[in-house]
């Protein structure tokens, strides 16, 4: 299972990659179909509140809302230093749905690579941007 390797830690889909900032996060999870801020809101509960109970999660949520003039970018890279040394794994499939996101991941991380796995949603993907440099797709 990606980003169980005890080196990294592997973040339950946050879908920050399609924006640009919380704010903007918030509102796509708004507009969402699915439940798309549990994600990050259960890794903010872990990192900062230790668990992921209902009072956890509420605070997640006050923590993110104060944060939402933050670029995605700015999260992730908070993240990864709550992490740290362990590797940020961002397994969020919607990453991969446009180079845009793509080319945002790359700005804000040291040596990304993108990784589509067989029997994903963002399996073709993979093939359609591997070809495209400087992004290396695994």
């Amino acid at each position: 299972m990606a980003g169980e390797h005890p080196q990294m830690y592997g973040v339950y889909e946050p879908h920050l990659g399609p924006a640009r900032t919380l704010a903007h996060w918030w509102r796509m999870c708004d507009a969402a179909s699915f439940g798309m801020a549990d994600g990050l809101l259960r890794v903010v509960a872990v990192l900062r509140f230790e668990g992921q109970t209902e009072y956890a999660v509420e605070c997640a949520r006050g923590w993110l809302r104060r944060r939402l003039h933050w670029t995605s970018g700015h999260m992730i890279e908070t993240l990864a230093r709550f992490l740290a040394p362990r590797i940020l794994v961002e397994k969020s499939p919607s990453i991969l749905y446009r180079i845009e996101y793509m080319r945002r991941a790359v700005k804000f991380s040291r040596k990304p690579a993108f990784c589509s796995l067989p029997g994903t949603q963002s399996r073709g993907c993979q093939h359609r941007y591997k070809t495209t440099a400087p992004i290396p797709v695994l």
